[in-house]
C-alpha cells in the first residue's frame, strides 16, 4: 500500500471551536432603547390608530429574532406607547401578508395565547424586584392574558384592550392603569420592557430587545430594553 504524506500543522478542534462559528452567525444586537412621551389627548382603545398620539409618535420596528436578527418582508410589526395621568398607551401595528391562516384559538382569559397569533408585553420597574415583571398576550381576536412573575395567570390587571383585523395586518391596543404598574410614571424615570409578536404564519416569533444565548430569553429583566419616561 502505498502511503501519503501530511505537510502542515495539524491543529485539535474541540466541539466549542467548531460550534462557534455557527454561533457567531447568530449576531446579538445591542439592548434597544427608546422614549415613552407624554400624550395631550388619550387614544380611544378600538383597534384603530387614526389617533393623534399614535400619527405623531415614533414606531418601534420589531426584529425578527427566531433565527438571527433580521427584518422579515412579510411580518414587519411597529410599536408605540405613550402615557398620560390615568395609564400607559399601547399600540402594535402587526403587519401580515396571509391574514386568511391566522390563528386565533385561544377565547378565553389566561389561555394559552402564546400559541396564536398575537403580541406580549412586558414590564419592570426599578421599585420592584430584580427579577420582577408584569406581563401581557393578546391575541389577534382580542383574548387578553395577564400575569406576573411572582404568581402567574393569578394576577390579574385591569388593562383595556381592542384588536381590530384588515386586509394587510391587524392592530391591538392596550390601556394599562397605573395602579397595575404600582403608581405612576415619573419623568425621567427608565422602565425596563420587551415588545413580542408571535406569528404563526411563519413560526417566527419578533423581539424588540433580546440577546441571542442559547435560549429565548425575552422574559429575563436585564435582557430586556429600556425605555426613558419623557416629560412636558
Amino acid at each position: 500500500m502505498t502511503g501519503c504524506r501530511v505537510t502542515g500543522e495539524i491543529n485539535a478542534v474541540t466541539t466549542a471551536n467548531y460550534f462557534q462559528a455557527l454561533e457567531d452567525t447568530r449576531i446579538p444586537i445591542e439592548l434597544s432603547s427608546g422614549t415613552m412621551s407624554l400624550c395631550a389627548e388619550p387614544p380611544i382603545v378600538d383597534g384603530q390608530l387614526e389617533d393623534a398620539c399614535w400619527r405623531e409618535g415614533h414606531p418601534n420596528d420589531i426584529v425578527n429574532h427566531f433565527e438571527r436578527p433580521v427584518r422579515s418582508k412579510g411580518g414587519h410589526t411597529f410599536v408605540r406607547m405613550c402615557y398620560d395621568d390615568r395609564a400607559v398607551y399601547v399600540s402594535f401595528d402587526c403587519r401580515e401578508s396571509k391574514m386568511d391562516k391566522l390563528r386565533t384559538t385561544a377565547t378565553r382569559r389566561d389561555a394559552d395565547l402564546w400559541e396564536d397569533d398575537c403580541i406580549e408585553l412586558f414590564i419592570h420597574r426599578d421599585r420592584d424586584a430584580p427579577n420582577h415583571f408584569r406581563q401581557w398576550m393578546i391575541n389577534a381576536a382580542g383574548a387578553i392574558y395577564d400575569g406576573d412573575k411572582a404568581t402567574g395567570e393569578a394576577w390579574t390587571s385591569n388593562v383595556t384592550a381592542a384588536a381590530k383585523q384588515y386586509d394587510d395586518r391587524y392592530v391591538i391596543e392596550l390601556s394599562i392603569p397605573w395602579t397595575d404598574l404600582g403608581g405612576a410614571l415619573r419623568a425621567g424615570e427608565q422602565v425596563r420592557a420587551n415588545f413580542v409578536r408571535n406569528r404563526t404564519t411563519d413560526g417566527n416569533r419578533y423581539i424588540w430587545s433580546w440577546q441571542y444565548d442559547g435560549i429565548v430569553t425575552f422574559g429575563d429583566v436585564s435582557k430586556m430594553g429600556t425605555l426613558v419616561i419623557a416629560g412636558e
